[in-house]
């Protein structure tokens, strides 16, 4: 039995489909990469991390707001969650909610007992929003019902691909905007 210092090959695995995944989007690393060359204050950032037993994979923009403070708005896929996230150094969590819905990054029709969707399409969410301390938030839905997390074939991939290039243009007009 493996202990806990001890590479799982599952967790390799799941890195490298991570990293497949990445390299699959070329088009969409292009457009936004170009993106950024031309609006100097908004950084495009794909960062890769491993939590939970999952490969995370963040693809997000980011600026400072007039006071400095950072903000970002992107995506966030783990395991077999799109995760649309928000952060505001200068926000707490009640006050981004509201930036969140207010931009209709967030769904405002989620409803823990009434509408267990977000944009449409299931989650397992048991608040309005889930966070990370007090400025980070997100609200995600499911990608697939399967626990493995893994992401199998082009077709997954172009699903995928097409949710992620169509949140991430409208992150985009929302952090060129984001007063």
């Amino acid at each position: 039995m493996l202990d806990d210092n001890e590479i799982r090959l599952m967790d390799v695995f799941r890195k490298l489909k991570a990293e497949h995944f990445i390299l699959s989007l070329e088009k969409l690393v292009e457009k936004y990469v170009n993106y950024q060359n031309e609006n100097k204050d908004i950084n495009f950032v794909i960062s890769r991390s491993f939590n939970h037993k999952n490969a995370t994979i963040d693809f997000y923009f980011s600026t400072k707001n007039k006071d400095g403070k950072e903000r970002r708005i992107g995506i966030q896929i783990e395991g077999n969650q799109f995760r649309y996230i928000i952060y505001d150094q200068s926000l707490n969590d009640v006050e981004l909610y509201k930036t969140a819905i207010e931009f209709c990054w967030f769904d405002k029709e989620y409803d823990l007992n009434i509408n267990r969707r977000v944009w449409g399409k299931i989650t397992k969410m048991k608040s309005i929003y889930c966070k990370y301390g007090d400025n980070w938030l997100y609200q995600y839905y499911v990608l697939w019902d399967d626990d493995n997390g893994i992401i199998t074939d082009l077709e997954d991939y172009k699903l995928i691909e097409n949710n992620l290039i169509e949140a991430l243009d409208k992150a985009k007009n929302i952090i060129e905007n984001w007063e």
